[in-house]
């Protein structure tokens, strides 16, 4: 694991204590469906196409929304201010658009950032009404106005429990860039409460891995997001939230707590804003020839599955029970040994990318795994082929998932030339990281397709269903 910071929780070394919580919690599993970033709203069949018929239905407003970005970018004087608005999901008619409208003339903001939560199974219609709903009301300036990468949730248990979850951002034009992101979950193992210390310490490590993509490590804002059914569960989240805090006092970070949501639900995660004079390394600056670069093993989900479906079936293993504990070590250490690799391979802001000594593209790959590496070809208009996956553990690649690859607080794609490569790699594994080349990108393409070679197929999941992966692929 990297030497970072984090390299000892309290009066003991994190894999020990990683271990001690994980035996004191192993009962029968609590709720396999909240696994993660599990409790997400599907990405491609369901949260991409709402927004773009939103964004559609918004066309002739100031709306700007942002698709595809891992964290949104703005230009900043390095000053911000958040004010947080939790509105009912379907409140956006009559006084509920009222009280939106009120708050964008109250605050100013020119951006939001968005958490939004339904009940399992949400619905299109559903999403594309909420979402519009709220956007409409916010749309009555005459200024422009960008929705922020945001997020969605399946978590609600009851109608009263949906929400959207507005983070107005302030902040003047000036010669830094910001950039602002929100992840949430409800647990990462199906025997962790969501209050424990562990899972605290993941969620927030996911939802800075936004901001480390982009190389941005120092004066980081964190704005909590948690609830709780029990009060002594939000109390004990606020302890952990100051322990964890405590961990980067070397790097500035700053925490604000507004308090639990109050409406009884199970959620922990946050809204993080930092600021940098690099310029940004967009999934959109994916360059042909570029090695693709993943800094450590991929499918943290699936390898946790495959542990409770090994103790169920008392068919448990000191192997699995390792990859365990390796894998839970790694979510609970933040990538900020990563992001500072990523930025000494960056230009200063207003500079150009130069192929032969900087990183152009990054991206965090959890929550899609590499359906990841597709949002890249994507927006960047280029081929990516894909010769290598490399999970924590082969046995979980023939567990009936709908993603095999899926992590919290997951690996960081890197894209770069193979000299900037080689000294990349080789400062990954200083620190602690196990990274390994995935393949590279092809020719530029007005339909990029994603070239796997045909010895993945090996792994079961690639082999049955890389349509629920990718829409444009071919074996080779």
């Amino acid at each position: 694991m990297p030497n970072s910071i984090l390299i000892k929780w309290g009066n003991r070394p994190l894999r020990s204590r990683v271990k001690h919580s994980i035996s004191k919690s192993e009962k029968t599993p609590r709720n396999i469906f909240c696994l993660g970033c599990a409790a997400k709203v599907p990405l491609r069949s369901l949260l991409y196409p709402a927004l773009k018929r939103v964004k559609r239905k918004l066309c002739d407003t100031n709306i700007k929304i942002e698709l595809g970005n891992d964290a949104y970018i703005f230009e900043s004087n390095r000053k911000i201010g958040l004010k947080r608005r939790l509105y009912p999901l379907f409140s956006f008619k009559g006084r509920g658009r009222q009280k939106v409208r009120e708050a964008i003339r109250k605050f100013k903001p020119a951006s939001a950032i968005i958490l939004a939560s339904y009940i399992n199974p949400a619905s299109r219609n559903e999403i594309i009404d909420s979402l519009y709903g709220f956007y409409k009301a916010v749309s009555g300036g005459r200024t422009p106005f960008s929705i922020g990468k945001g997020h969605s949730l399946e978590i609600s248990k009851i109608p009263g429990q949906k929400f959207i979850l507005a983070d107005y951002l302030i902040s003047r034009k000036g010669n830094y860039y910001g950039a602002a992101s929100n992840d949430a979950i409800v647990t990462v193992d199906f025997n962790l409460k969501h209050s424990s210390w562990l899972n605290i310490y993941i969620s927030l490590n996911n939802a800075l891995n936004d901001l480390y993509a982009l190389g941005v490590y120092r004066d980081i804002m964190l704005y909590p997001v948690y609830d709780s059914i029990y009060e002594n569960d939000n109390r004990l989240i606020k302890k952990s939230l100051a322990s964890y805090l405590s961990k980067f006092k070397k790097y500035n970070y700053s925490l604000v707590d507004s308090g639990p949501l109050g409406l009884g639900l199970e959620i922990i995660g946050s809204t993080v804003v930092g600021f940098f004079e690099k310029e940004p390394p967009r999934i959109s600056n994916l360059l042909p020839g570029q090695l693709l670069i993943v800094t450590r093993p991929i499918g943290d989900l699936a390898a946790l599955v495959l542990y409770i479906i090994r103790q169920v079936n008392t068919e448990l293993s000191a192997d699995i029970r390792r990859v365990k504990l390796d894998v839970l070590g790694k979510m609970a250490t933040p990538n900020i040994e990563a992001a500072k690799i990523i930025s000494d391979y960056l230009p200063l802001k207003g500079s150009n990318f130069d192929r032969k000594r900087h990183i152009t593209a990054t991206k965090d790959i959890s929550g899609e795994g590499i359906s990841a590496f597709e949002d890249m070809a994507f927006r960047s208009k280029t081929n990516i082929h894909l010769d290598e996956i490399q999970l924590h553990t082969d046995e979980s690649s023939g567990l009936n998932l709908p993603n095999n690859t899926s992590c919290t607080n997951g690996a960081i794609i890197i894209a770069a030339d193979e000299k900037p490569a080689r000294g990349i790699i080789n400062r990954l594994e200083g620190a602690g990281y196990r990274p390994w080349i995935a393949g590279r990108a092809g020719l530029k393409s007005e339909k990029p397709v994603i070239f796997l070679k045909k010895s993945l197929k090996k792994h079961p999941f690639l082999k049955y269903r890389s349509r629920q992966l990718f829409s444009r692929y071919k074996f080779v």
